[in-house]
């Protein structure tokens, strides 16, 4: 859960993955961000999902993800279009998945080698376009969650996020065979920051309420259980934070509220009195799930 832009390109021409790592190199030396070049295993498999919306939905969106689907399911992964099919009320994608994910985990699929960049932000997940070939395409499928998990984060992942976009307003003007991006915070396509603001603030106040409450239910059923999210954000201790500063507002005779705390802590990120940016020092949740640690060691509750 939290804020992701995803990204898919497909090329049928080896200059331009070659190309497109210059750029993204050229733009991370730029911008100051760490990078590192590389080359890499895995495996790609045939992924099937039920449809969600309606087979007219699940259609656009495969034309526009993947250039199109075959009409007939398929269970090997092709080495050239369609990539993708849709049948019934089912359709299927290529899955990539590192080798070494693979091998522990059992997975099996087309054995694939490719080439690509990760680029590092200390608050966000990294940016790592990576191709891997299928017959004579190249073909990369990731995306990089950007979403901010505390005050002190609202600042350097949003210049990260607006940095993601321009790069891929730059590769996307590359010969493709097909190129997509959807950015679920709305600036890709508009380059409206304050857009992108409103989407960090619905998820942070979305993720702060489930992560809450949670630790709430805990802590009333007396378990020796605390939430952390992102691996590294202690949900009681930062909410705990969050009321004793409530506390010391009320005895200097100021009813301030938590919402009145998050406001003010993030009014120079871009927020104002009746529009904050995000929960301030609140733990929400980073990848797939939040982590519940116990004294025995640690779990994970959800996918």
């Amino acid at each position: 859960m939290g804020v992701t832009i995803h990204y898919r390109m497909i090329a049928d021409d080896p200059r331009t993955v070659i190309a497109a790592l210059k750029i993204v190199r050229e733009e991370a030396e730029k911008a100051g961000y760490r990078y590192a070049e590389f080359k890499d295993e895995g495996i790609v498999f045939m992924d099937v999902s039920p449809m969600i919306g309606g087979r007219e939905s699940a259609a656009e969106w495969l034309r526009e993800a993947w250039g199109g689907y075959a009409e007939e399911r398929f269970d090997d992964v092709p080495e050239k279009p369609p990539f993708t099919w849709l049948e019934g009320d089912r359709y299927g994608t290529p899955f990539f998945m590192w080798k070494e994910i693979a091998d522990r985990n059992g997975f099996k699929g087309k054995p694939i080698e490719g080439e690509g960049i990760v680029v590092y932000c200390d608050t966000a997940e990294s940016f790592n376009p990576f191709f891997w070939k299928l017959g004579k395409y190249y073909v990369c499928t990731g995306f990089t969650k950007t979403q901010p998990f505390t005050a002190e984060e609202v600042e350097p992942n949003t210049r990260y996020h607006k940095w993601i976009c321009r790069v891929l307003k730059r590769l996307e003007k590359l010969p493709w065979w097909n190129f997509y991006v959807h950015d679920e915070a709305g600036y890709y396509e508009t380059m409206d920051e304050k857009k992108m603001a409103e989407s960090f603030e619905a998820v942070a106040k979305l993720i702060w309420g489930v992560s809450s409450a949670i630790q709430e239910a805990i802590d009333e059923a007396g378990l020796p259980l605390r939430g952390v999210v992102a691996g590294k954000h202690d949900v009681k201790k930062l909410r705990d934070k969050l009321k004793d500063a409530v506390r010391r507002e009320v005895m200097a005779n100021r009813q301030m509220t938590i919402d009145d705390y998050m406001n003010e802590t993030l009014d120079k990120y871009g927020g104002d009195p009746h529009r904050s940016l995000g929960a301030h020092s609140t733990s929400i949740f980073r990848g797939w799930g939040l982590f519940i640690l116990a004294p025995s060691g640690r779990g994970r509750l959800g996918r």
